[in-house]
Parts: structure tokens; C-alpha cells; sequence
């Protein structure tokens, strides 16, 4: 009630009005041959947030005074800035501006016409996002800008992406780079709906970045969401349905191939064919709907949404339900000085989140099993780490809940022109409870405890206050924009975590009071509450003299009470310049505009704030103790204290040209970097005694990337009905770590058991690239049956590397008449991957115990007698890909305007995943970029994600999916 009751106040604000402006104009904008009205052209008063857009035949109406000047703005036409003096209508023809030089990006607490920006930033409109079944903000951005890269193996609806900006920047937390929502620094990505997006901003270099200070060092993503347009109005409502299958899995010996194997004898054969990976997986259906009205007058406009989301997963029981709202407020007022925006968000996400394990189990269950015995109960074969996966997933839950609530209020006034004073906001609250069950009969993991739940609980809150003092002037042909601004930001977090067993009856499982381990004191139960705060001074410098020399300059102090005594506070900034080529020669041969940039920036990165005193002493609950009578806590050192921890640094620099040619219709623009990230932050072990726990945080190393990225984008007008948009764009990287606090060679990333706990690919090395997989090579069987493989680490050899070497992604929009058609086809190159199922099923004697995958009768493989798992070069694989992410054909119906009561009404059919092309055999070439390595704790495997050991394709990953979409979208 709570929420709905700040949603129901913020739509009142909205109906309150403030006077208007003395008079009104009218006009019509039209292309500039004068025979096509533009809709959706953006009106503003200059200096102001005063603004329309014109309607479907162009037209539009303001408020103004006769001193005011108004730009007319749209995508793909240049900027016109006309005076209105005693004018009472003005019509406009606009010029096409194909390399879109005027289109406004953001760069931090700010805006810059695309001409003017000195660093390296890349801008995806609404229009360019990715289309389909679209239920996370990344998925809008993949493939769609150079460097960046985001990965999710496997077909998870509630799996996690990895995104990556230009390779890695550090091997701590933050690898990521930072979300700004709405001005909110840290961001959830899950406050957002997809489809109240209206842009987003990369900010790549530290030219760009360096505004954001200790958060900027793996890139920053500005999202911008949309918002309520003047004196329109607008209802809106799409909608989807999705169809998922199974694409790629792993393909296992059938019950007569497993019947044949060397191994297996009468008494492990079971009489049945059970296609254990057919079972456990379904045709998943989604669908979605989103409703957003929006309106407003000359000094205030809203918008408000709600969007809901029903989405299945290929395993049995997975999936989510989300529903999202939105709404946000701008107003105006005295006399058009102070502007006042506000948004506040809800968020509540209930997922059925599965389990990993049963893929792996799928894969390895005996075929001729059946899945129940005669009575009903599950089926179940003997030996070690098997189990029945129809089971696993029948007899046990895995569910979390997620709330995020997302509020914020910026206030901005004139004090005079040019001087603008600016204060915002912002509070962000996410709140998660992931349930586990598993019954008294539970085969898994619930049977060998008499009963078992976990649950875990973790409440964050974030709140942001930021002043601003912005000035703009211009003195004749210099242009200068000055910024000064503080932020604080404090961080809480609580959280509790409760394991416990032994219950009488799975009927009373959400009782902990009644187990068994709680009355014994067997019990695993934990918890915590933590406090952090960070405080930054920020200013920036922007000159533009006469549309061809160009400076900027930021700077940011920054203190935050994570670091030790000694280093509390940073310093970080940026120097960036551009050089508009075109104004100083007359002659660029191929080239209408050309324009150098060069921009150096020194970023940090701060300690994972899950952390409760990353620098100091502390001590912790470390089980339990018997003592006269009855159990205690016991109490054990938990971190050492550093007094000289300091932030990580990150220096960069970037030099790029953006250009066009052929009369602008090829604009692209090309970056080269270099960067170096020093006192890096990382555990790391250390003696005991004389320390009294055996890691410290510590500053590690140094490492160092370096990249070029190429974006080319060919607007192709064959006629008034006909166009075609291709565009690509590449990116290189390559990676040295430097320095480590060992200089000696470390292998790491375990494979596990059964078998391949000592089987460790990764190799870490000062000099060397992070990924470097490290492994004995295969010379083939012995005559004994055996393995020819060395067991002399000094005859291993770097077989390949996890992480890739370049990325190629290919973007085409057709237009004919009313049709659109629109694909993405995605590669990523020069990666390996540990094909850990073929390590420890690839072999026709690991039956009967585990099935084997269909590729153990390899010619490689012929006169192994061995029942053993081992890892060389024959399981690491080239995991190149291109892969059809995207494709859409949509139909917008003709004959609909502002007169009828439909707007615009259009279709879209979406198919995505629809092929791949790899020679990997996994399940899923995509890059692995932290190990998301399995340790077994208490019978769980826990997940311990490390970005040093990228590379490895671990068992439990869930199958690819593709999946078709029919979608509807109608304007009121």
C-alpha cells in the first residue's frame, strides 16, 4: 500500500499547473525539400526545459516570450536555433545531418553536442536497441558498441551477464562497468524496465570516465529513461508472446549405445530409454505486456508505466514473474527558472531459479534407468556425485524473491543566464530472499540431512545527494561550459543466512524453530550490518572555440572510509582535446568532415562494499563450542589489518577520428588505447603467524590492455521508399598482467571432483596474458591402454587463452514501405575453452558409474582401458563463434495519424539464436570471463567467481536456447 500510495501522490503532482508563458506560436517542420512533414521534432526554448515535439504531420504549438530562441533538434538533421522576436508562426525545413554532429550525448552531470565530445563515448538510441524477447537492459546494448562485450552462457532466464568494456580493468570487485540510471551512480539494472528506456551512453575511455572518479574504472553506462513530452499526450501499450526451444546440448550415449560399452554388465542395465535431458526440459512460453501513458502542458509533463513480465525457463519449473512501475515528473516554475524532475520506480521479481546441476546430471544419468520404480518413488543407481535429475528438480525448491524500489528528485534553477544551480537525490533500496527446500526423501541433498533449508537475506540500501553549479557563456567565438559539483553517497547493507536440518516432516520446513540442527546447535546461521560512505568534489572544464578546437577537463577528489589510515582520500581526473580537421583544411580528399581526438584520464576502483572492514582488524563467529553443557560461540580473528591500503589506479589514454564521407552518408569513427591499472586489489594468502588470519586485502599488481575499435555505419537511400542501414563494428584487446605479489607461476581454477580436484588449466604469471590456459599436451594412448599424457608440469603448454582476441559485429535495417527488417549477427574470436564434460566423460570407462558423451568413440580415444579422467590439450577447444543473435520484420500499418484514434499500430516477428556457427562442441561457445569455480561446502557447491581464471566451461551449464516472438505495439 505503501507503494502505491507514493505512485498515486507523484500522479497527482502531475495535474498541478503553473502559469503559462504570454503568448503562444505555431509552425510546421518539414525535410528540407518541403514535401515531408517530420513528427517527433524536438522544440526547445534555449536555456530552458521548456519544450514540444510536432505531431504526426509536423506541427506543433509552444508558449514564449518574444526574447526566447527555440532549437528545433532530430535524429539525422542538423540543429536550427531561430529567434522568435514578434513572430506568431514559424515553419522550419531541416536539413539531413547523416553523421548526426548536433545529436546531444551525455558525458557525466552533463550533455555535449556530439561534435564537441573530446573522448570516447558511444550513444544507442531507442530505435537501435536489439529487438525480441528483450527482459534485461543488457541484452538491448549486445553487439550494438565497440569493446563492449556482454555474455551469458547458457539459455538462464535468471542467469547473470557479464559485461566487459575494453577487457578487464581489474581482478577485484567492480568489473563491471558503472550503471547510471536518471543521474542515480550504481544503478540496479533491475529498477529499469527494458521498454522505459529512451537511450544509453557509453563513456569508454578515462577521458570520459574520469568524471565518475573511483567508479569509472571499468567504464561507466549512462542510462537515460523516458519521460512525458509538452503539450502531447500519449497511451501506449505492447505486448509479446514468446516461443523458447532447446537449441544446442550436450549429445549423450542412448540406452543401447551405453548398453554396449565396455564396462557395463547385465546387473547395470535397467530395462528402460530415457532420454534423462528430454525429461528435465519443456517448450517454454513468455509473455509481455506494457502500458505507459504521458502528457503534459507548456510547464509540466509526465509519464507513468507499468510492465509486466511472465517469462518460463527450458528447465521444468524456472522462470520469473516481474512486474514494474514508473512514473516520473518534470515541472516548471518562476517563471520558467527552476525546473524540478522526479521519478520514482518499483520493482518485484519472483523466480523459479532451478537447478544448474540437473544439465550435469542429465548428461551423465544412466539411460536405461527409469525415472521412478515400481511404487511411485524415484529411481536411484549407486555410486559417487550421481543422481536422479527428474528427481533433483521434483523433490526440491530453489526460489528468490527481489523487491528494488528507485527514487529521485533533481531540482535545477537559473540564478541568472548562463548560471545554472542544480541538487538531487536519489535513494535506491534492494531487498532478496532466495529459499531453498529440499524434503525428508530428497535424494540430492534433503535425505542424508532428515530435511534441509537454507535461506538467505540481504537488504542494500544506497542514497545520493549531489550540488551543482553549472556556468555557460560565451565570449565572441569561445564557447565555455564550467561544472562544480560534490556528491555524497552512503552505503547500508544487512543480511542473514540460515542452513539447518532434521525436521519431523516436510510440512514444517519454513519453521526453523522446529529443526532438528537448531535445538542441537547444529545449525549454520550467520549474519551482518554494515556502514560505508564516499565523498567526492568534482569539476570539469569545457571549451569550444569556433566549432573547431575543442578542450576538456575534469578533476575529482574522492575519500572513502573503506581504505586504510594512511590513504583515505584519491585524487582522479582527465585532460581530453579535439581537433575539428575539416574547419582548418580546405582539402581532406575522401572526407566531408574529419575530426582527432586525444584524451588521457586517471580512474580507481574502491574495495568490494560487501566487505565489513576491508582494512582492518577484526574477529567473527567461528562455530560452535561445547561448554559446561551447552554450545557457545566461538570467536576467531577474522580480516588483519592494513593501514596502508589504497586505491587501485587506472591511467589511460585514447586517441580516436571521427569521420564521414560520401557526402555523410559513411560516418564512423576509429579508437586506439592503452591503459595501465596498478596497486590492484586482491586477497591474497599470508603467513600465520605472525598475522592472525590467513588473507589480507592487500594492493597485488599491475596489468595492463590495449585495444583498437573500428564502428562504420552506411546510410544507403536507393529511393523514397527503399533505404538500407548496414553498420559494423570491431574491437580488439590484448592484456599483460605485469605485476602479482608472487612473482612465481600459479596455477588455479580446479576442475573438481571426481578425479580432476589436481587439474588446474589457468596459469598465472607475471609477463604473461591473464587466461593463458596451461595444460599437459595429448600424444595419445599408450599401448597399455593408458594415458600419454605427461604429468611434469614442466612439459605443459599454453594450448589457447579464455579470453578473445577480437570481436566483429555485423548491423543491417532494411526499409521498404511500411516493412523494416533488422539483424545482428555477433562474433567473438580468438578464445579457448576447458571443455570440463568431455574431461570427465569422454571416455567409454567411465560406465557404468556416469553415461558418456556420444563423442567417446573418437578415433583419439581408440585402446583406452583406463577408467580414469584427465586433462590435456585434447578437451581445450577453439570457441569461436558467429552467431545470429537477432533478426526482425515488422510491419507498421499506413493510414493512421493524430486524427485517428489509433496513432500507429505496428507487427514484429523476432527470432533469436537462430544459428550458430562454431566449431566448439560444449554447449555454448561464449566467453567464460571469471571462473565461476565450484566449492564444495557442506555438500554445496558454492560459487567463488575469479576474473583470473576465465576460460573454463564448467558442467553445470544450462543449455542454449532459441526462441521466436510475436510482438504488437499501438499508440493512442
Amino acid at each position: 500500500m505503501k507503494k502505491l500510495s507514493l505512485i498515486f501522490m507523484i500522479m497527482v503532482l502531475s495535474g498541478y499547473l503553473v502559469s503559462a508563458q504570454e503568448r503562444t506560436i505555431t509552425g510546421t517542420v518539414t525535410a528540407a525539400d518541403g514535401s515531408e512533414p517530420l513528427p517527433g521534432v524536438s522544440i526547445l526554448v534555449k536555456g530552458t526545459q521548456n519544450g514540444t515535439q510536432t505531431d504526426f504531420d509536423g506541427n506543433y504549438s509552444i508558449s514564449v516570450n518574444d526574447s526566447d530562441i527555440l532549437l528545433f533538434s532530430y535524429i539525422g538533421f542538423k540543429t536550427i536555433e531561430m529567434s522568435v522576436g514578434g513572430q506568431t508562426t514559424i515553419n522550419i525545413s531541416m536539413e539531413e545531418d547523416l553523421a548526426r554532429l548536433d545529436e546531444v550525448v551525455l558525458v557525466g552531470y552533463g550533455s555535449l553536442a556530439k561534435k564537441a565530445v573530446t573522448s570516447s563515448v558511444a550513444s544507442v538510441a531507442v530505435e537501435d536497441f536489439n529487438k525480441g524477447n528483450i527482459n534485461s537492459p543488457q541484452q538491448l546494448l549486445q553487439g550494438k558498441v565497440s569493446g563492449l562485450n556482454i555474455a551469458r552462457p547458457g539459455g538462464d532466464p535468471n542467469g547473470e551477464f557479464s559485461i566487459r568494456l575494453r577487457g578487464i580493468s581489474t581482478l577485484g570487485a567492480n568489473t563491471s562497468p558503472l550503471v547510471v540510471i536518471d543521474g542515480l551512480v550504481g544503478g540496479s539494472l533491475q529498477s529499469v524496465d527494458p521498454n522505459d528506456i529512451a537511450s544509453i551512453d557509453v563513456l569508454k575511455d578515462g577521458g570520459a570516465a574520469a568524471i565518475y572518479g573511483t567508479r569509472g574504472s571499468s567504464g561507466v553506462i549512462l542510462i537515460t529513461t523516458k519521460k512525458g513530452s509538452a503539450n502531447r499526450s500519449e497511451l501506449s501499450y505492447s505486448t509479446y508472446a514468446s516461443i523458447e526451444t532447446r537449441a544446442r546440448s550436450l549429445e549423450v550415449a542412448d540406452a543401447a549405445m551405453f548398453s554396449a560399452l565396455p564396462n557395463v554388465t547385465s546387473s547395470n542395465i535397467y530395462g528402460s530409454d530415457t532420454d534423462w535431458l528430454k525429461e528435465i526440459s519443456r517448450v517454454a512460453f513468455g509473455n509481455v505486456h506494457n502500458l505507459s501513458a504521458s502528457g503534459g502542458n507548456a510547464t509540466s509533463s509526465y509519464r507513468a508505466s507499468l510492465n509486466y513480465r511472465n517469462i518460463q525457463g527450458i528447465q521444468k519449473s524456472t522462470g520469473f514473474e516481474q512486474l514494474n512501475g514508473r512514473i516520473s515528473l518534470q515541472q516548471r516554475a518562476l517563471n520558467d527558472k527552476l525546473s524540478l524532475n522526479a521519478v520514482v520506480a518499483a520493482t518485484s521479481r519472483e523466480e523459479d531459479r532451478g537447478f544448474n546441476d540437473a544439465f550435469r546430471y542429465a548428461t551423465i544419468y544412466n539411460p536405461t534407468a527409469p525415472i521412478r520404480n515400481e511404487d511411485g518413488t524415484y529411481f536411484q543407481t549407486g555410486g559417487f556425485d550421481t543422481f536422479n535429475p527428474v528427481a533433483i528438480i521434483e523433490q526440491n525448491s530453489n526460489d528468490r524473491t527481489r523487491e528494488n524500489i528507485v527514487g529521485g528528485l533533481k531540482l535545477d534553477y537559473d540564478l541568472f543566464k548562463g548560471l545554472k544551480l542544480g541538487a538531487y537525490y536519489g535513494l535506491q533500496i534492494e531487498n532478496s530472499l532466495t529459499t531453498e527446500k529440499y524434503g525428508k526423501t530428497s535424494l540430492w541433498r534433503g535425505l542424508a540431512r532428515n530435511g534441509l533449508v537454507r535461506k538467505t537475506n540481504t537488504k542494500d540500501k544506497t542514497q545520493q545527494t549531489d550540488f551543482t553549479i553549472n556556468y555557460q557563456t560565451d565570449i565572441k567565438d569561445l564557447g565555455i561550459n564550467v561544472l562544480l559539483g560534490s556528491s555524497y553517497q552512503q552505503f547500508d547493507s544487512e543480511g542473514s543466512f540460515i542452513s539447518a536440518g532434521n525436521f519431523v516432516s516436510d510440512n514444517i520446513l519454513d519453521n526453523f524453530e522446529l529443526s532438528g540442527d537448531v535445538t542441537n546447535g547444529l545449525a549454520s546461521i550467520t549474519s551482518y550490518k554494515r556502514k560505508s560512505k564516499l565523498l567526492s568534489f568534482f569539476t570539469r572544464i569545457d571549451l569550444d572555440y569556433d566549432d573547431t578546437y575543442f578542450l576538456s577537463a575534469a578533476l575529482r577528489p574522492e575519500g572513502h572510509d573503506r581504505f586504510g589510515e594512511n590513504n583515505k582520500w584519491g585524487t582522479f581526473g582527465s585532460v581530453s582535446a579535439g581537433l575539428n580537421l575539416t574547419n582548418i583544411f580546405d582539402n581532406l580528399g575522401p572526407f566531408d568532415y574529419l575530426k582527432f581526438r586525444a584524451s588521457w584520464g586517471l580512474t580507481g576502483n574502491i574495495p568490494d562494499l560487501s566487505l565489513i572492514a576491508p582494512s582492518q582488524a577484526t574477529v567473527g563467529a567461528s562455530g560452535n563450542a561445547f561448554n559446561d553443557g551447552s554450545f557457545v560461540t566461538a570467536f576467531a580473528p577474522a580480516s588483519n589489518p592494513n593501514p596502508d591500503l589504497k586505491w587501485e589506479e587506472k591511467t589511460e589514454w585514447n586517441f580516436g577520428f571521427d569521420f564521414t564521407l560520401f557526402e555523410g552518408k559513411l560516418s564512423g569513427n576509429v579508437d586506439y588505447y592503452t591503459r595501465t591499472t596498478s596497486d590492484l586489489l586482491r586477497y591474497q594468502s599470508v603467513p600465520v603467524p605472525p598475522n592472525l588470519f590467513p588473507t589480507t586485502l592487500k594492493n597485488v599488481g599491475e596489468i595492463s590492455n590495449s585495444g583498437l575499435e573500428l564502428a562504420l555505419e552506411y546510410r544507403a537511400k536507393f529511393n523514397e521508399e527503399f533505404t538500407w542501414t548496414p553498420g559494423i563494428n570491431l574491437a580488439t584487446f590484448k592484456n599483460e598482467l605485469k605485476a602479482l605479489d608472487r612473482e612465481d607461476r600459479q596455477r588455479i581454477g580446479s576442475l573438481g571432483s571426481p578425479g580432476l580436484g589436481a587439474a588446474t588449466p589457468i596459469l598465472v604469471e607475471p609477463g604473461r596474458s591473464l587466461g593463458d590456459i596451461y595444460v599437459p599436451l595429448f600424444n595419445g594412448i599408450n599401448p597399455d591402454g593408458t594415458w600419454n599424457v605427461s604429468t611434469d608440469e614442466d612439459e605443459f603448454v599454453v594450448v589457447g587463452n579464455g579470453l578473445p582476441d577480437f570481436t566483429l559485429n555485423f548491423v543491417n535495417t532494411f526499409n521498404y514501405k511500411n516493412w523494416d527488417l533488422n539483424f545482428l549477427l555477433r562474433g567473438v574470436f580468438g578464445h579457448s575453452l576447458v571443455n570440463a564434460n568431455r574431461a570427465f566423460y569422454e571416455q567409454p570407462n567411465v560406465a557404468p558409474t556416469y553415461n558418456v558423451l556420444a563423442s567417446s568413440n573418437r578415433a583419439e580415444l581408440q585402446g583406452l582401458t583406463v577408467n580414469e579422467s584427465r586433462l590435456s590439450s585434447l578437451q581445450v577447444e577453439k570457441a569461436d563463434f558467429v552467431n545470429l543473435d537477432n533478426i526482425t520484420l515488422g510491419y507498421n500499418f499506413p493510414g493512421l495519424s493524430e486524427e485517428t484514434t489509433i496513432k500507429s499500430l505496428r507487427l514484429y516477428l523476432t527470432g533469436q539464436n537462430l544459428f550458430i556457427i562454431t566449431g566448439y562442441e560444449g554447449v555454448d561457445p561464449e566467453v567464460r570471463y571469471t571462473d565461476t569455480g565450484q566449492v564444495d561446502n557442506g555438500g554445496f557447491l558454492t560459487q567463488t567467481p575469479d576474473p583470473l581464471a576465465p576460460g573454463i566451461d564448467r558442467r553445470a551449464t544450462w543449455f542454449t536456447t532459441r526462441t521466436f516472438t510475436f510482438g504488437l505495439n499501438i499508440d493512442f
